[in-house]
């Protein structure tokens, strides 16, 4: 993480856009950490990663007029991309303790 936000800032990014498969986005571990950090789940839209169920959103807070800011990188091709529940059916949620 911390070289995707360095990475970012060099760039000049102000936001860092996660897309996660089902596998990683059903990962209570990882999910608890990312939304720690700051990472925000962004609302469902069109997204060129294929099998994405699940985007994040971390704004680096950068002000305007920071140094080398270029343009905001926003995302505009288009996929099968959705974050409904349908894609979750085949991950097990079930609590160990109530078995």
């Amino acid at each position: 993480i911390t070289t995707l936000l360095d990475v970012a800032e060099a760039s000049g990014s102000r936001k860092i856009t996660l897309g996660l498969g089902t596998e990683h986005a059903g990962c209570a571990d990882l999910m608890c950490s990312l939304l720690y950090l700051g990472f925000q789940v962004a609302p469902s839209r069109k997204c060129p990663l294929a099998n994405t169920a699940l985007l994040l959103d971390f704004d680096l807070g950068l002000p305007d007029g920071y140094p080398n800011l270029q343009s905001d990188y926003t995302c505009t091709a288009t996929s099968e991309c959705s974050t409904s529940a349908e894609e979750a059916d085949s991950l097990d949620f079930t609590d160990p303790d109530t078995e």
